[in-house]
């Protein structure tokens, strides 16, 4: 049975990072977009709901477990930014909970990775535990801003949806290529950070061409 849910991981995974990265690249709001960008959320939402379920029943590590939860939160929140809601929607409202309960996950596991001494926690540098507690504060602070002056406009909109899909795939970009270097050949393991280098360039260019490109003005 587990062998079967790590099969759907993976595949779930491999789909996600070849549509994400499919994503990246078209005209935003075109259909081409549209559709790398459904496939992109729907197998995220599988790969990291795998995670999260052999990460808790599987292999028992917290931190991975809470990892693969806020990646379905960051891809379901950035995909619920495109859409019509309002200040009252149960779904945005649901974002603020999950994102609240999840930052106080990430400081207490931080806290307990801390104390332990050790340099890495169930396969994760503690450094890493700092990082996801940073994060998700800074995503709930900001879902908490749009349950109280209302849903977002405009380019600030567009700026949600963007940087919680792309982190979103950052975070599946790593796990495979700087996660896992042995399932590549030995000649490509020393350019393994390239494609999740790319997936940070990316998101540094979609936020300036969003802040200042003009086009996004239509969009929004």
């Amino acid at each position: 049975m587990i062998s079967s849910f790590i099969f759907l991981h993976v595949a779930a995974g491999a789909v996600a990072i070849i549509s994400g990265f499919g994503s990246l690249i078209p005209r935003k709001g075109s259909k081409i977009h549209k559709l790398t960008g459904n496939i992109f959320y729907y197998s995220m939402v599988l790969m990291a709901g795998m995670a999260t379920f052999l990460a808790i029943f599987d292999v028992h590590e917290t931190i991975n477990a809470l990892i693969g939860l806020f990646t379905v939160y960051l891809v379901y929140s950035g995909r619920l930014a495109v859409k019509e809601v309002s200040r009252n929607s149960v779904a945005l409202k649901l974002t603020v909970v999950v994102s609240g309960i999840l930052t106080l996950a990430f400081y207490y596991v931080s806290y307990q990775a801390l104390i332990s001494g050790k340099a890495i926690v169930d396969g994760v540098y503690v450094e890493a535990f700092y990082v996801y507690a940073f994060l998700s504060t800074l995503a709930f602070f900001l879902d908490l801003k749009t349950i109280i002056t209302g849903p977002l406009k405009g380019k600030q909109r567009i700026a949600r949806h963007l940087w919680r899909m792309i982190l979103g795939l950052f975070i599946a970009s790593g796990s495979l290529f700087l996660g896992q270097p042995q399932v590549f050949p030995e000649l490509l393991q020393n350019y393994l950070y390239v494609p999740v280098l790319v997936v940070v360039l990316s998101l540094l260019y979609w936020m300036v061409r969003v802040f200042i490109g003009k086009r996004f003005k239509m969009l929004a």
